[in-house]
């Protein structure tokens, strides 16, 4: 029987399990053509293990289906002796040269040629991928199959899947992979990034100081432990590389430490005063609730620059964006104007050494032709946003009563918000509760 064409009982086919191809797609076609002219190109199959008289169909899935649809009864077959990793690869190289898997698809035939014992460097010499692409597409096979194509169907790119490697913890990736597709996602990759970046700086922390200083507990993430106290001038911020020299020469700060919910804090034993600490007024559940609000909405501002700087980082190499020009020329003179300050007919300018200039000199508007004709979209983008970014980087100000921290307008943040959103920039769900003045952290005025 073997490489010989003999008919099969179409009860007797069934589709290979670990075939990489999960969707057949549209056979309608196909249908119709074998209604008419019947099976013109044999299947091949393998016996299926353990299981007498069943066949597993390694090529012709697609022909099977429709044979199925037209009502056929038996089907032209090769039978083949193929083994195990002869057959996974030949599904996947047949697949591939139809060029219609799915990435998902792909990543999970990699991996079953990987378990095979092929490496990267085998697989692309018989699929012609690169070895790059292949590596890539099996970090994504290590993700649940289920989540990852209900990320692409969200509309996830293979860079989202690609982001997710700036994450070293494979659950936090797992939980990064529920946003994917989402205008959330940005925002929480940024917050997993700085979080991994405080845990990795925490531990190096400790290490520096051991046998230096002593770590105390702080029970609630804000306040300074009992019988201590300490200040910002005092603090290392932990959601940034470490300055080391700077660790040292705070670290020495009477040799105690604590870590907060943001920061390090290097404190001193509290000297003692006449007056005793019962007379001192504790704060109130309110006044908790509030610091803790206040500390989890500047935390959130600190995610939310990041986020906008680096969207505009990434647009370095962009040569053009659709609209760009007009784009940059109408909010150069929207944040100009804003300052109070400007006059559009003289007091802005194009510099090739120095970039967009804001203040009184003999270039004039009609400069901005010869410029814009030097420099790329996203150059010109990153020196807008460098010359006129706007200081005030929230939507809310503190409340000296203990309430929740207040909402208030921000126009000029506002602004920024809008010109970003033109160059491509998607505001995260926390980013738009904030400008509107409805997240649950704030008051609303």
């Amino acid at each position: 029987m073997k490489n010989q064409i003999v008919m099969l009982n179409i009860n007797e086919l069934e589709h290979h399990p670990e075939n990489p191809r999960k969707n057949i797609g549209d056979i309608s076609e196909l249908t119709a053509s074998i209604k008419k002219d019947g099976i013109l190109q044999n299947l091949t199959v393998v016996k299926k293990p353990e299981d007498e008289g069943k066949y597993l169909v390694v090529i012709g899935n697609r022909r099977l289906e429709a044979a199925l649809a037209a009502g056929l009864s038996e089907l032209p077959c090769v039978v083949s002796d193929m083994d195990h990793t002869k057959q996974i690869e030949t599904m996947l190289i047949e697949n591939i040269n139809r060029s219609d898997l799915t990435p998902i698809e792909e990543a999970e035939g990699f991996k079953q040629l990987t378990l095979a014992g092929f490496s990267a460097e085998d697989i692309a010499e018989k699929t012609g991928f690169s070895v790059s692409t292949i590596n890539r597409r099996l970090k994504i096979a290590e993700y649940k199959t289920k989540n990852a194509n209900a990320a692409l169907e969200r509309g996830a790119t293979l860079a989202d899947f690609a982001k997710l490697e700036e994450i070293k913890n494979k659950k936090e990736r797992e939980k990064l992979l529920d946003y994917i597709g989402t205008n959330n996602f940005e925002r929480c990759l940024q917050t997993a990034k700085n979080e991994q970046i405080k845990k990795e700086n925490i531990k190096l922390l400790r290490k520096l100081l051991k046998g230096k200083a002593t770590e105390l507990i702080c029970s609630d993430g804000w306040s300074t432990p009992k019988g201590y106290e300490g200040d910002n001038n005092n603090s290392i911020w932990l959601y940034e590389k470490l300055d080391l020299s700077e660790v040292l020469l705070k670290g020495a700060y009477d040799h105690f430490y604590y870590f907060s919910s943001a920061r390090c804090y290097f404190c001193k034993i509290k000297e003692k005063t006449t007056s005793s600490d019962n007379s001192k007024p504790k704060h109130t559940d309110a006044q908790k609730q509030y610091e803790r609000n206040r500390r989890l909405l500047n935390k959130m501002a600190v995610d939310f620059y990041q986020l906008r700087k680096e969207f505009v980082e990434s647009l370095a190499d962009k040569k053009t964006i659709p609209g760009w020009k007009d784009i940059c020329l109408e909010y150069i003179a929207r944040f100009s104007l804003r300052s109070g300050s400007f006059d559009m007919s003289t007091d802005w300018h194009f510099d090739s050494d120095n970039g967009i200039k804001a203040d009184s000199c003999e270039q004039t508007y009609k400069n901005h032709k010869d410029y814009f004709e030097a420099h790329s979209a996203g150059f010109i983008i990153n020196q807008i946003y460098k010359a006129y970014v706007d200081n005030s980087t929230a939507y809310w100000h503190h409340n000296e009563q203990y309430e929740q921290p207040k909402h208030h307008k921000n126009y000029g943040l506002d602004l920024l918000y809008e010109f970003l959103s033109k160059c491509g920039y998607q505001m995260c769900d926390d980013e738009i509760k904030c400008q509107k003045g409805t997240h649950e952290l704030m008051q609303k005025v």
